[in-house]
């Protein structure tokens, strides 16, 4: 009995597929260009698309902590949201 191999995060897409939303991923096409050309629903694409960008995100911590920061890290502080106060413009 021979075993086919399958993808870790979703079952339910062929192999196939999984590897023509890598390509799309690596050619920079966004998550609803991919999933016409796919064939699969957006959702199913960008969940995907996360994943991926988590995967790059975690190697590149983990190969980080052997680099020291020399001169420290500066923080601004920003506004952001959509908390409107009355009178404040343009803030």
């Amino acid at each position: 009995m021979t075993t086919k191999k399958t993808n870790k995060y979703r079952r339910r897409i062929s192999l196939g597929k999984v590897r023509l939303i890598v390509k799309c991923f690596c050619a920079d096409i966004t998550a609803s260009q991919t999933s016409k050309i796919v064939g699969v629903n957006r959702k199913t694409a960008d969940r995907y698309f996360n994943q991926f960008r988590y995967l790059i995100i975690k190697d590149q911590i983990k190969n980080r902590e052997k680099i020291m920061l020399k001169n420290g890290i500066e923080i601004d502080e920003s506004y952001f949201g959509a908390r409107r106060v009355r009178g404040k413009r343009g803030r």
